[in-house]
C-alpha cells in the first residue's frame, strides 16, 4: 500500500508541476482539440430553446443534434464520450461570446430578498464548473454583507454532492469544490444544500442579468429597477 501511495504522490507532483507551466486554464491537448472544434462549428447554425437547450444545424452535412448545456449532452454523442465540447456544442459558445453570468440572491429569515450580486466569468466546460463559481461568489457575498449563519441553496447536485464528499472530482472544478468546502469548514455558518431548479428560477434570471454588467456589482437593501423587477415579491 505505502508503494501505491507513494507512486501516487509523485504523479500528482509531475502533473502540478506540468500544470504549472500551461499558458491557458485547459490542458494544451484539450484547448488544441477545442480550438478545432470552435473552427468547425463556423459552419453551424443556434436554434435556441432556452439558455441551456439548443439545436445545432450544420450547414455543410445538413444534419441536425440536440445540445443541453446544463446535462452536458449532445445529439452526436462525442460530448459525452470525451467531455470536450463537440462542434456543435463549441457553436453555442461563439454564439453566448464565451461568456456566462453569475448570479447571488440572499434571503433573510422571512424570504425577504436583502442582498444580491452579478458577475460575469468565462464560459467553462461545464456547467458544474459554473455552479461552483455562483456558489463561491454566493459565500463572498455573504460574508461582505454580514450574514451568518447562511444556507447556500444550488440546483447543481453534483456540486452538492462534491463538496459534501459524496463524489470526488479530477477536473479543474476540484480546486473551485476545495475552496468551498475550505469556507464552509473553517467558518462552521455555511451549510449547502440542494434546491429543484424550479424553486431557483430568480437566480438564473438574475445570471441572465450579469450579462448586462461589465463589472461585478454587489447590492444590499436598495436595487435598481431592472433587478427588482426579478422579485416578484419584493417590497420597496
Amino acid at each position: 500500500m505505502d508503494y501505491i501511495r507513494r507512486k501516487v504522490m509523485r504523479r500528482l507532483h509531475k502533473r502540478m508541476k506540468e500544470v504549472m507551466t500551461w499558458k491557458g486554464r485547459l490542458p494544451p491537448n484539450v484547448q488544441k482539440k477545442l480550438d478545432l472544434n470552435r473552427e468547425e462549428g463556423r459552419t453551424c447554425k443556434v436554434l435556441e430553446a432556452d439558455d441551456y437547450d439548443l439545436e445545432i444545424i450544420d450547414d455543410t452535412t445538413h444534419e441536425s443534434f440536440v445540445v443541453d448545456l446544463d446535462k452536458r449532452i449532445c445529439g452526436c454523442g462525442a460530448y459525452q464520450i470525451s467531455g470536450i465540447p463537440t462542434r456543435n456544442i463549441s457553436a453555442t459558445v461563439n454564439v453566448k461570446d464565451q461568456i456566462a453570468g453569475l448570479g447571488v440572491i440572499i434571503r433573510n429569515s422571512n424570504g425577504e430578498v436583502v442582498a444580491a450580486a452579478v458577475q460575469q466569468s468565462c464560459f467553462q466546460l461545464s456547467s458544474t464548473h459554473m455552479e461552483a463559481e455562483a456558489v463561491i461568489l454566493g459565500i463572498k457575498s455573504a460574508q461582505r454583507a454580514g450574514f451568518s449563519p447562511m444556507i447556500i441553496e444550488t440546483d447543481s447536485q453534483e456540486v452538492v454532492d462534491l463538496t459534501l464528499s459524496k463524489k470526488v472530482s479530477i477536473t479543474e472544478t476540484s480546486w473551485l469544490i476545495a475552496d468551498i468546502q475550505e469556507s464552509i469548514q473553517s467558518s462552521n455558518q455555511f451549510s449547502i444544500q440542494y434546491t429543484p431548479r424550479e424553486c431557483n428560477v430568480t437566480a438564473h434570471d438574475l445570471a441572465k442579468k450579469a450579462l448586462e454588467f461589465e463589472n461585478s456589482v454587489f447590492w444590499e437593501g436598495s436595487f435598481p429597477p431592472q433587478i427588482v423587477s426579478l422579485f416578484p415579491s419584493f417590497n420597496q
